[in-house]
């Protein structure tokens, strides 16, 4: 599981750092054939999608 990378997923999004959050995303798309990996990975791209909204507004669109 890759965890760690779904964290600092996260927090590259607050820091507003795209290229880090896509390495991020990247790291996890590796691992996406298990499933907590691919509920993360879509929750990271959500915010990726929306980087340029708030974190709420990001996942509730």
């Amino acid at each position: 599981m890759y965890w760690n990378d779904f964290v600092l997923g996260n927090i590259a999004f607050w820091n507003k750092d795209k290229a880090k959050l896509k390495q991020h995303i990247a790291n996890i798309e590796k691992g996406q054939s298990f499933k907590p990996n691919k509920i993360n990975l879509n929750y990271l791209n959500q915010l990726l999608k929306h980087f340029d909204l708030s974190y709420k507004q990001a996942l509730s669109v």
